[in-house]
């Protein structure tokens, strides 16, 4: 996959995917994905369904050794169904989402998939 540049070279991406259509239940941790030499991720957070009461961060960690992770950046807490897109830089090999819940049923389901570069 990839995309052509204003400069008319081409850029390689790969597809990232953190979480398909995943029920998250309760502050848990998502799976790590490995993403080589790959240091930035374009993300789309989609919330398709949110207990009542609840608000939902969602958490972009990095690692480089996919035993100690550290905090990068989140999407916007969210409480309805809905989207986002955001793009995260500083990525070390190993990535994943660290979901945590405030308030009300603490489930969700949730997508988190874009592409790394």
């Amino acid at each position: 996959m990839g995309y052509k540049m204003e400069n008319g070279r081409w850029a390689d991406t790969d597809d990232l995917t953190l979480a398909d259509a995943l029920a998250v239940s309760g502050d848990t941790d998502g799976d790590s994905v490995e993403l080589g030499d790959c240091g930035v991720a374009r993300l789309t957070l989609t919330v398709a369904a949110i207990g009542a009461g609840t608000t939902l961060t969602v958490y972009i960690e990095t690692s480089a050794d996919d035993t100690t992770f550290r905090a990068v950046s989140n999407f916007t807490a969210i409480a309805a169904p809905g989207a986002e897109i955001l793009s995260f830089s500083g990525l070390d090999r190993f990535v994943r989402a660290r979901y945590s819940f405030a308030g009300g049923t603490t489930t969700a389901t949730v997508s988190i998939s874009g592409e790394a570069v």
